[in-house]
């Protein structure tokens, strides 16, 4: 990352910190921050959740054991969720894996097209 680039994000990381600090010695509550509304709750590991409506796209998951788990990626507006088909209700799959989008970094293997690497 270029020094300049590095500077600004830390100069924005302190002015939060600060931010925040100067919010709780005060008890105030953040009313403008973080930008987004989640009105939806946020998926948790082993929810069931409904897949109508959603774009799935299939993916084989190989884990740190070299294990291959078939799972399927699923995106809303705030998270990356893979999940397993759920076998007791149709149209519905069970969270194994979620995260913030902002959080995910997928790196592609430019060796094999077909893999991407989850960070």
């Amino acid at each position: 990352m270029p020094p300049v680039l590095s500077r600004k994000i830390e100069s924005l990381q302190f002015y939060f910190i600060i931010r925040k600090f100067a919010q709780d010695l005060s008890g105030e509550t953040e009313s403008f921050l973080p930008i987004s509304s989640q009105s939806e709750p946020m998926a948790e590991l082993n929810d069931c959740i409904n897949l109508n409506n959603s774009d799935l796209l299939a993916c084989t998951v190989v884990n740190s054991k070299n294990e291959r788990l078939s799972q399927f990626l699923v995106t809303d507006q705030f998270q990356f969720i893979l999940v397993e088909p759920d076998s007791r209700k149709l149209g519905w799959g069970i969270v194994r894996f979620v995260a913030l989008l902002q959080d995910v970094l997928i790196v592609w293997n430019f060796r094999q097209s077909n893999f991407a690497h989850q960070r």
